[in-house]
């Protein structure tokens, strides 16, 4: 299993554009691990189950208030 940073709290943005496991800060309690792109502005407005862009997405994601996380070290 890949090394995550711990969770931050949603006042505290990204530095990187990438994607992140999220969780939606008003629909907690999660189950399934759910991933959104940061682009340096905004999280995206779809979430996915993978950290590949792929359309496996739920369609909580618009809202800007995630719990995030990332990997500790660079993705290959």
């Amino acid at each position: 299993m890949k090394k995550m940073t711990p969770w931050f709290p949603p006042h505290i943005k990204p530095v990187n554009i990438g994607v992140y496991e999220v969780k939606d800060a008003y629909k907690l309690p999660h189950t399934l691990p759910v991933y959104a792109r940061w682009d340096g502005i905004e999280w995206s407005n779809q979430s996915y189950y993978k950290h590949e862009p792929e359309l496996h997405y739920t369609s909580y994601g618009a809202g800007q208030e995630k719990l995030w996380r990332g990997f500790t070290k660079e993705q290959t």
